[in-house]
């Protein structure tokens, strides 16, 4: 029997040791389009500054950041990341923002998980819209 795959666990070990793992929910469609939606002056002045203007250039990856991250936060549903006591971390929430739980370095893994999958939604889209 069919069954739909929405959420795909991945292996974290780069960044939180051996038998580290998160489940990550695929983004919808709706999510993919909400982002290009929002961010369609943010794309355009990041294309132009990708021509030399190196601060408008930061500016909009740290804009994007902050996007990705909610949108990453919202889309964890499971995981055994622990602290730096190795204590179990709680799942993202309100309570509980993905940016007070997690480092530099373990957001930026997920966010290119993250990435990964839009572009993965990105293709699918496409795909249905051909068919």
């Amino acid at each position: 029997m069919a069954k739909r795959l929405t959420t795909k666990r991945h292996d974290t070990s780069e960044v939180q040791g051996d038998g580290s793992f998160v489940v990550m929910k695929r983004p919808s469609v709706k999510d993919f389009r909400a982002l290009i939606s929002e961010n369609k002056e943010l794309l355009a002045d990041q294309q132009s500054s990708e021509n030399g203007d190196a601060v408008s250039n930061m500016n909009a990856k740290i804009s994007t950041m902050n996007i990705s991250v909610e949108l990453i936060e919202n889309n964890i549903v499971e995981w055994n990341w622990v602290d730096d006591d190795d204590k179990l971390l709680p799942l993202p929430d309100a309570n509980f923002p993905i940016d007070e739980l997690i480092n530099d370095l373990e957001l930026n893994f997920l966010a290119q998980l993250f990435a990964n999958e839009m572009q993965a939604t990105q293709q699918d889209a496409k795909k249905k819209a051909t068919s």
